[in-house]
């Protein structure tokens, strides 16, 4: 919590919030890439793609970020225990679980990770006298676990609908009256742009 940090000094944290943020990138490795479609086309070269990326990552950690920190954060633990240690241990253990399943070749989402974590923190509090857990307090927000399942329920369906009407939609109006192949190389350099703002 704040006032943990606030007693550390200011290097120390910068050094260990880097720290993490590295590891997590590194952990993530191939898995979870959005933008890795895109590279794929060709159309675009790698350092596009990547700077891309980073601009769109930034804006969106800005813009979005404080709605998920929210969520993921008051949303699932008691305020109690919301303290660096426990933070930390959520941190290391995403780290090593991202680490586990890239060394394994193994699909994994760094959100599911996240939240995996924050919920093993969450029970493991329980039995932990020393967690500053209110008394008689739920660890876990239930209502917070919901809020995820119905994303992660729903957004593959609402995902998995848009790109077919997207794609009925496009074969139909626009694929079906292109004339040639400089008429087609020109469209996919199009679609690599719309891609590129869908993902």
């Amino acid at each position: 919590n704040r006032r943990d940090l606030m007693s550390i000094d200011p290097i120390i944290v910068l050094i260990i919030v880097m720290a993490l943020g590295i590891g997590i990138a590194v952990g993530i490795g191939a898995n979870d890439e959005t933008l890795s479609t895109v590279a794929g086309t060709g159309k675009l070269s790698l350092n596009k793609v990547l700077m891309i990326g980073f601009v769109c990552a930034i804006l969106g950690a800005f813009l979005f970020g404080s709605g998920t920190s929210e969520t993921i954060g008051s949303g699932l633990l008691d305020a109690s225990i919301r303290t660096t240690p426990f933070i930390l241990a959520i941190i290391s253990s995403t780290i090593f679980w991202l680490l586990l399943s890239s060394l394994k070749s193994l699909p994994v989402s760094t959100t599911h990770a996240v939240v995996g974590s924050v919920i093993g923190v969450g029970i493991l509090a329980v039995f932990f006298p020393w967690s500053g857990l209110t008394p008689g307090a739920p660890a876990i927000g239930a209502a917070g676990i919901i809020k995820v399942l119905i994303g992660w329920v729903t957004s593959p369906v609402v995902g998995f609908v848009g790109a077919y009407l997207m794609h009925k939609f496009l074969s139909r109006v626009v694929l079906s009256k292109l004339k040639g192949m400089e008429a087609i190389e020109k469209s996919e350099k199009i679609f690599v742009w719309i891609l590129l703002g869908i993902v």
